[in-house]
C-alpha cells in the first residue's frame, strides 16, 4: 500500500501540476491534501485487515496440537498480549512510514530524519522502562509509544507539506 501511494502521487504530480494554472495553487493544494487522506485512511483500513486476517489466521493453527512449535507459541497468554499491542505498533509505524515517502519523493529527507530520533529515544526509553519495571513482554510498549510519536510528527509535518504542495514541488526539483 506504501509503494502504490508514492506511486500514485508521483504518477498524477505532473499532469495535476500542468492542468492548473499558478493562479488556482489552492485548488493544486486542495487536491493533493484530499489524496493524502484518502493514502492514510487506506493504509489505516489495510492494516487493521491485516491485524485481523494475521490474528485469525495464525490462531486457525491452535488445532495443530501435535505440532510442539505450535503448541508452545499459544500456550502463553502474553502471545496474544503482545501480538495486539505489536500490531498497534506497527500501523503506526506504517502511517508514519507513508509520511517519510512523500518526504523522501519531495527531497526532503531531514523531515524524516527530525521526526524519528524523537521518536526512537521514546521507543528506547519506553521500552526499556516497561520491560523493567513491569516486566519484559511490556517492551512492546516502546514501539506502541515510539510509532505514536513517529506518526505525530511526521503526519503534523505531512499535512504543512500538502497544504503548500505547490511550493515544496517546486523547490524539490
Amino acid at each position: 500500500v506504501l509503494e502504490y501511494s508514492v506511486n500514485q502521487f508521483s504518477r498524477t504530480i505532473i499532469p495535476i501540476q500542468e492542468s492548473t494554472s499558478a493562479a488556482e495553487y489552492r485548488k493544486h493544494n486542495a487536491h493533493f491534501l484530499a489524496f493524502y487522506k484518502r493514502q492514510r485512511l487506506m493504509v489505516l483500513l489495510v492494516a487493521a485487515g491485516s491485524v485481523v486476517i494475521t490474528y485469525f489466521g495464525v490462531g486457525a493453527l491452535r488445532h495443530f496440537d501435535d505440532i510442539k512449535e505450535v503448541r508452545d507459541f499459544f500456550a502463553s497468554s502474553i502471545t496474544e498480549e503482545v501480538f495486539w499491542f505489536a500490531a498497534i505498533g506497527y500501523s503506526l509505524l506504517a502511517l508514519g512510514l507513508l509520511n517519510s515517502l512523500f518526504f523522501f519523493s519531495l527531497a526532503r529527507p531531514q523531515v524524516v530524519v527530525d521526526c524519528i530520533w524523537p521518536a526512537f529515544l521514546v521507543n528506547i526509553g519506553v521500552g526499556y522502562f516497561a520491560s523493567r519495571m513491569i516486566s519484559f513482554e511490556y517492551s512492546v510498549l516502546g514501539l506502541v509509544a515510539g510509532s505514536l510519536v513517529f506518526a505525530i510528527l511526521t503526519s503534523r509535518r505531512a499535512n504543512a507539506l500538502f497544504r503548500n504542495l505547490d511550493f515544496y514541488y517546486y523547490s524539490a526539483f
